[in-house]
């Protein structure tokens, strides 16, 4: 039997996974869902904070910034890189952008967003921000050199390093491009991805080494009403000095397995991934995102082959795009221009190449197409992320 509970909040406990089993296992994940309810119950009080604020209050950052102890020597000069076009992603993001800049201890030399709206508000608060955040922000309208997105990559230096970020990843740890740039400098891989949660295909590593739990909406049309499933275990104890057996019930809650591929078109699914990674947040269980089997570097082409995989979050050397990016026109089996099919799927074949996704270079993305209109519409997912990073950063530049 399954039941939908809702938690009342109480404190995070942070266990380790490797130790936690049966009822501890189940405390640990009621514990660490119940700070999430408890953080959540905070959002609308913060977002009453921030009218009539004007801009961001950091840095300096609430949660201080500590340079990685094991950067590679020299580093090169790296761009980051946002294809712009939704502010209410966009101010948490910047959260995680300013973190890593350079003068602030990171990598990013500047940060370059390319405009993909026309939309009124979007571009006035990519203004506002650029003009807050100058002299580390800039912005590029790309020159439209055929359909689809050839126009976003076609003025990058191919001597440069970039960071190609989408404008909807809401969460980046410390240290990610730092590792990210690790494996580049290995010289062996076409792309350096993230290891990214909501993506195809890298949900089942993550489903394989548990990080997912079922989330149900306990309270219809109250989006912040979501809990995980559990169910009921019996557990059998023996009585004290060897007598009748007797046994009780423990709740459970239910895991949530991912084959890759199915989160990206069903938003509840999705759903249950974000607060699955935000208990574990909560909880300090990160460490169960790491690649099974201690694998730092999961090899895409090794998994799944030559297919198309998610781009969002990138490092790449501009020549390796650069200098195909006229034949991104030619993607087959989807649009011409589609940049995503083209450099994953099409020219990593006709280069005999492959990529590889970095285990400890965490990060999470908001939302596929398929998924936006049931997360922005049933779940208070963007203010909980929104409050995660006020409480790592400060506060946020408001979206209007």
């Amino acid at each position: 039997m399954q039941h939908s509970v809702r938690l009342q909040p109480t404190a995070a406990a942070a266990i380790d996974s490797k130790k936690a089993n049966g009822a501890n296992a189940a405390a640990a994940t009621a514990a660490a869902a119940a700070a999430v309810a408890a953080a959540a119950a905070g959002t609308a009080v913060a977002a009453k904070s921030l009218k009539g604020t004007q801009q961001a209050a950091y840095p300096p950052f609430t949660v201080p910034v500590v340079p990685y102890a094991n950067r590679v020597s020299s580093p090169p000069r790296i761009t980051g890189v946002v294809f712009y076009g939704r502010r209410s992603r966009v101010r948490i993001l910047d959260c995680y952008l300013q973190r890593n800049m350079a003068r602030r201890g990171g990598l990013l030399a500047e940060v370059v967003f390319v405009r993909a709206t026309w939309e009124t508000a979007d571009v006035a608060f990519l203004e506002k921000l650029i003009q807050l955040r100058a002299p580390d922000y800039r912005s590029l309208m790309p020159q439209r050199l055929d359909v689809g997105y050839t126009g976003h990559y076609a003025w990058m230096d191919p001597d440069q390093i970039y960071v190609k970020i989408d404008d909807d990843v809401v969460f980046i740890s410390d240290h990610a491009i730092d590792h990210m740039l690790a494996a580049h400098m290995l010289n062996r891989w076409h792309l350096i991805s993230a290891n990214v949660v909501n993506h195809q295909p890298l949900e089942l590593p993550h489903s394989q080494r548990g990080a997912h739990t079922l989330y149900e909406q306990a309270v219809a049309g109250d989006k912040s009403s979501w809990a995980p499933v559990m169910k009921a275990r019996k557990v059998a104890a023996a009585g004290a000095g060897g007598g009748n057996v007797t046994s009780s019930e423990v709740l459970e809650p239910v895991p949530f397995i991912d084959n890759g591929w199915d989160v990206w078109g069903d938003w509840k699914k999705a759903a249950s991934v974000h607060y699955s990674f935000l208990a574990n947040h909560a909880a300090n269980r990160l460490g169960v995102y790491e690649f099974p089997h201690n694998e730092k570097l999961w090899d895409f082409h090794a998994h799944i082959g030559y297919t198309r995989w998610r781009i969002n979050m990138i490092m790449f050397k501009g020549a390796a795009i650069d200098v195909h990016v006229f034949n991104m026109s030619s993607t087959t089996g989807t649009y011409p221009g589609d940049d995503e099919d083209y450099i994953t799927r099409i020219l990593p074949q006709q280069l005999n190449k492959t990529s590889a996704a970095v285990s400890p270079a965490l990060a999470v993305h908001f939302s596929f197409y398929m998924q936006r209109g049931g997360l922005e519409n049933n779940t208070d997912l963007l203010d909980r992320y929104a409050l995660l990073a006020e409480r790592t950063c400060g506060r946020l530049l408001p979206p209007e």
